[in-house]
């Protein structure tokens, strides 16, 4: 498939359905903090079991937002 195929696929009915699928196993996640004059961070996260237990899986800048607000508000859990 080239390029162009594979991106006018994803831009009918194929790709909508992607779409629909990936948003039900997906949450939207978000923070404030006071300290940056309540400024939100947010992102999305999603849930894996490999049979050891669950765990949350997000995008690294995602997590390097969060990381960078706790520095600013440490009650952030």
């Amino acid at each position: 498939m080239t390029k162009d195929e594979g991106i006018s696929l994803l831009k009918g009915p194929y790709g909508r359905e992607i779409g629909n699928v990936a948003s039900s196993y997906t949450a939207v996640i978000f923070w404030t903090t006071m300290a940056q004059n309540a400024d939100v961070g947010h992102g999305s996260i999603f849930f894996l079991d490999c049979g050891s237990g669950s765990f949350a899986v997000t995008a690294n800048h995602v997590y390097e937002d969060y990381v960078k607000s706790k520095q600013y508000e440490p009650s952030l859990t």
